[in-house]
């Protein structure tokens, strides 16, 4: 007997659970031993009654950061010959936090609730520590197949040259850095699990071979902030990398809009107009890789108005209607007028067809705004203990509809 799609989506729910069940009896007094295996995925299909053809589909998170930490380097790993010695702005680490966002209290609020104390800028992050976020948030989300773990390069100067930690926001310089070889490593760790999301900056030296070894060892996409890491995307060398990516089939996600957490280096990049024109571009040469657009560009504080959103909406259904260009909605249901928008608006009807699930982690799961929609769901939402499950239930409880939680699989290789 044939099963329906929603049968088989069940099925396949109750089946991961139980998978999962293991990661929850490991707790003991509230805290996690490691757990000795990763969890074996169970295969989600459901049928074609037009084609009798089995399809495999899965939920794949292509917005999750790596666990804030500060790493010195870690000569175990097998390292990226662009990066021997970690940071070239601040050698000898693997991932480093601006002094200013280790002494934020409303980050070591949120941090302390999720269970990774932030370090004081002399401290390194114990490894037992990263282990038990990666077990609670990582690997307890039985409604995610895969996550897309993100690297996340330095700020560098017109010049190419990287800038290390600043000391506050009105300073150049980095907000964070994660390697990709750091990134890499733990992705080698949980293949079953993670997927490998690299940063790499369009100005450092040799930026093209340095995507080409990344791409070589499984990078599924590229990580920008331009804002923060001074990225212009009419700059030669920028246009140069984005081409190359669309050579090799390599999606980039980009963030536009504002930034409320990193520093903001140099706020005219919000804009996603210049990069949108050289995608156009590179799509006459067929040479436009996939790029995906975080957070729909939209702003930070309401008050900064949603220009860039309306911009990037009018091109996902308009000139790139039918290209690879997409936006993922990270986190986007803590900026309800743009949450209602793609779900509501009749004049963004179709929307969904561009859009991509992401959680965001580290951002905190939580929802100010009212929603009437989750008033019965709110009690089975918040008892999750992995931040990623409770932002799936969240966008789930909300109306995302299936398609935009499998579109990834159809963009990353996986």
């Amino acid at each position: 007997m044939e099963l329906s799609r929603s049968q088989l989506d069940g099925q396949h729910r109750i089946a991961q659970t139980a998978q999962f069940k293991m990661l929850n009896d490991v707790q003991t007094t509230g805290k996690y031993r490691r757990s000795s295996c990763v969890p074996r995925l169970v295969p989600y299909r459901f049928i074609d009654h037009e084609s009798h053809d089995t399809i495999r589909t899965m939920v794949i998170d292509v917005h999750c950061h790596m666990v804030p930490q500060i790493r010195r380097v870690c000569s175990s790993a097998k390292r990226f010959l662009f990066e021997p010695d970690g940071a070239n702005g601040n050698p000898g680490f693997d991932a480093y936090l601006a002094p200013f966002l280790t002494r934020n209290p409303f980050w070591r609020f949120f941090a302390n609730c999720a269970g990774f104390p932030l370090p004081r800028p002399d401290q390194e992050t114990p490894e037992d520590l990263v282990t038990r976020v990666i077990e609670r948030h990582w690997l307890d989300c039985p409604s995610v197949d895969r996550l897309v773990v993100l690297a996340f390069d330095e700020y560098h100067t017109d010049e190419g040259v990287a800038v290390g930690p600043i000391r506050s926001r009105r300073h150049p310089g980095s907000s964070m850095y994660t390697s990709n070889t750091l990134v890499h490593d733990i992705c080698q760790r949980y293949p079953q699990r993670m997927l490998f999301g690299a940063s790499i900056h369009p100005y450092r030296n040799h930026a093209l071979e340095a995507l080409d070894e990344v791409h070589a060892c499984g990078a599924v996409l590229v990580k920008w902030l331009p804002i923060t890491q001074n990225i212009d995307a009419v700059d030669p060398r920028t246009r140069a990398f984005v081409r190359r990516c669309g050579e090799l089939n390599l999606p980039l996600l980009i963030h536009y809009g504002a930034e409320i957490t990193l520093a903001t280096q140099n706020a005219r990049f919000q804009d996603p107009a210049p990069m949108l024109s050289l995608l156009s571009e590179l799509r006459r040469e067929n040479k436009m890789p996939p790029v995906i657009i975080a957070h729909v560009a939209t702003p930070g504080p309401p008050f900064l108005g949603n220009r860039h959103f309306r911009t990037v909406l009018r091109a996902l259904l308009g000139e790139f209607r039918d290209a690879p260009l997409y936006a993922d909605i990270a986190a986007l249901y803590q900026k309800p007028p743009c949450w209602n928008a793609i779900l509501d608006d009749p004049r963004w009807r179709g929307i969904h067809g561009k859009l991509v699930w992401g959680s965001d982690f580290p951002i905190p799961p939580f929802v100010w705004y009212p929603y009437r929609r989750l008033w019965k769901l709110k009690r089975d939402v918040i008892k999750h203990p992995s931040w990623i499950e409770r932002s799936y239930r969240i966008c789930r409880g909300l109306g995302i509809p299936d398609e935009v939680f499998e579109r990834a699989q159809s963009i990353i290789r996986h």
